[in-house]
């Protein structure tokens, strides 16, 4: 679990604590999602793709907790193991995913048209 941040040093939250909305731009900011978002899609196009897919999860989570589809007592620590697994999973899948439509080295599609 993080435990510093570059703004104070210090994370406003433990592991322990309960998942509170004022804590999410702290847990973004330890995981490198908000420095992949503010790098912007062109750079990173995958990593983009998959941290702006993990933000999303972890502001959905908090609204669920929020409507009592999910135990309130989840804490940061939970929340964080959860999003990292997503975070890899969406990346493994990715990639699993581009080297399905990988074009082969060999194949007449290379040059262009085929027709």
């Amino acid at each position: 679990m993080p435990t510093k941040t570059k703004e104070t040093g210090e994370l406003p939250y433990k592991p322990q604590d309960r998942v509170k909305l004022e804590y999410l731009p702290y847990l973004l900011r330890e995981m490198g999602i908000t420095e992949v978002m503010e790098a912007g899609f062109c750079k990173a196009p995958q990593a983009w793709l998959s941290a702006n897919a993990t933000k999303d999860l972890i502001y959905q989570f908090y609204e669920d907790i929020i409507k009592g589809e999910i135990v309130a007592e989840t804490t940061m620590s939970e929340l964080e193991g959860l999003a990292n697994m997503f975070y890899t999973g969406y990346e493994v899948a990715q990639h699993d995913i581009s080297q399905i439509f990988k074009i082969p080295e060999n194949s007449s599609l290379k040059g262009g048209h085929v027709w």
